[in-house]
């Protein structure tokens, strides 16, 4: 039993700590072998064991990285932690937003590890109606005096609301791929939004998902053509505006980045540029994309990003 533990010290670290730290262990993932960086986590782990904001940062990181390791079952040991981690904080952290966060996760590594049944155990199996409490939380300030307070509270929300419209817009188009007509109503409409709200520059990461997705769908039914033109429109946003990737506001959205800065990451991505080039070049070995294969204007896009990216 070592000090700390007799004199019953817990270590914690500050966000700004934890920050610095998961970009650290971010990096070291893309120029070390994985398996040496998670030894080094699981020693983090054992140092700050009561530590549960860097826990959750931690659990994000390996979700993240678990898929670097070579071997299947060093992947599920690694997934296995994440999950008893996930576990931990909701039974010993006693904060409710942290245990929330927790289970959501949870969540999403039993889908990973195709367990969905798991995962609705660990969910409301019905969708519940949102009451919008930060409407209530505006208005509050409004009265109170404090307008500034008031627009951010509600642009925040907008943010937050827009990002999660476009992410369910992905969602759908996996789910109708075979309904060719809702299938393009979901293209045409997630289209319009973005360029309303300017989506290529404002959320990267969601369009790059969007377009690839709908390219996805164009080739399970067989049109190429409208496949290409998405997986240019990816290029395009890739080699344009993902990288350095960090999330931001814009003109409309100017109240949002103090926001977006005190998250436990900053505006930071959760993976190393890197390993983000990597995961969008894999991306185009999708078995969708097979039949392209030899296809002058997809071997193109491939290329180009290739040479920008000097892969």
């Amino acid at each position: 039993m070592s000090v700390d533990e007799l004199i019953g010290y817990k270590p914690q670290m500050t966000k700004e700590d934890i920050r610095k730290l998961y970009l650290r262990l971010a990096k070291d993932f893309s120029q070390k072998p994985a398996k040496e960086v998670f030894e080094e986590c699981d020693g983090i782990l054992k140092k700050y064991y009561s530590c549960f904001p860097l826990i959750m940062q931690m659990i994000i990181l390996y979700m993240n990285h678990f898929v670097l390791l070579e071997k299947p079952e060093e992947q599920k040991d690694v997934m296995k932690t994440a999950a008893d981690l996930c576990r931990r904080v909701k039974e010993e952290s006693g904060d409710v937003l942290l245990s929330s966060q927790a289970n959501s996760l949870e969540a999403r590594m039993e889908l990973l590890e195709g367990h969905p049944e798991k995962a609705l155990e660990l969910l409301d199996e019905e969708v519940r109606a949102n009451y919008f409490d930060e409407g209530i939380l505006s208005e509050a300030y409004r009265m109170l005096g404090n307008e500034v307070k008031a627009k951010e509270t509600v642009q925040i929300s907008l943010y937050q609301n827009l990002v999660g419209v476009m992410s369910f817009m992905i969602q759908e188009l996996t789910l109708y791929e075979k309904d060719e007509e809702k299938f393009e109503m979901l293209v045409q409409r997630g289209c319009q939004i973005a360029e309303v709200f300017e989506m290529d520059l404002l959320h990267v990461n969601a369009m790059a998902q969007l377009y690839f997705a709908a390219a996805v769908g164009y080739m399970g039914q067989k049109k190429e053509e409208k496949a290409l033109a998405m997986l240019e429109n990816y290029e395009r946003v890739c080699l344009n505006n993902l990288l350095p990737y960090t999330l931001h506001g814009d003109d409309f959205f100017d109240l949002v980045d103090p926001w977006l800065n005190e998250m436990c990451l900053g505006v930071q991505a959760p993976r190393e540029e890197k390993l983000i080039k990597q995961s969008v070049t894999d991306g185009f070995k999708h078995p969708a994309f097979e039949p392209l294969t030899g296809n002058p204007r997809f071997e193109e896009i491939i290329k180009r990003i290739q040479k920008e990216w000097r892969l």
